[in-house]
């Protein structure tokens, strides 16, 4: 067992100083190399059990404190402990999935017209700055997946040029397979 670190009394008043400007114990300890238990028990016996309480108390009251902010992503005012601001805050879980999406609502419209207009996917998917995979899940979630399907199946109908000209907004699966058939 490795010996009992010791610390000096100067060290212990020093650090309760320190404590009481807001540092916190653990990182003090650390600094001055030994464990924090170590450091409150020297500071109780110093200074007394007491007002050590009392400080710890007051500084756990600052931790459940409350701050106003606004939620990163629908802009509502919300309330959060102190402990927990963070750069981006959220009113729930939806808004902050809503937030980590990297495809919008408005990009999803355009690369669905894009690719109605026979453009490849991939291609506006490199431009959007995603996956093609990921643009297709975002597209089949919000027009459905027959649609998605139908526009992929036509897609590559087209690459294989078995079809030259397809209106795909009056055109079905079931067409597109009768005109190739023939």
């Amino acid at each position: 067992m490795p010996p009992r670190a010791k610390i000096p009394d100067e060290q212990v008043l020093i650090a309760w100083d320190r404590w009481k400007s807001g540092e916190s114990i653990r990182s003090i300890a650390e600094e001055y190399g030994v464990a924090y238990q170590t450091l409150v028990r020297r500071m109780r016996k110093l200074i007394g059990e007491e007002k050590v309480r009392a400080l710890g108390r007051l500084r756990q009251k600052k931790m459940n404190r409350r701050v106003e902010t606004t939620c990163a992503y629908c802009g509502k005012k919300i309330t959060v402990p102190l402990h927990e601001l963070k750069e981006k805050n959220y009113c729930s879980q939806a808004c902050a999935q809503k937030d980590r999406r990297k495809v919008d609502e408005k990009i999803i419209e355009k690369a669905y017209q894009r690719w109605k207009k026979g453009e490849p996917l991939y291609k506006i998917a490199k431009d959007v700055g995603v996956s093609d995979v990921a643009l297709f899940k975002a597209i089949e979630k919000k027009y459905g997946r027959e649609e998605a399907k139908r526009l992929g199946k036509l897609a590559r109908l087209r690459g294989r040029e078995k079809i030259r000209k397809v209106f795909l907004d009056r055109i079905d699966v079931k067409t597109v397979r009768a005109v190739v058939d023939k």
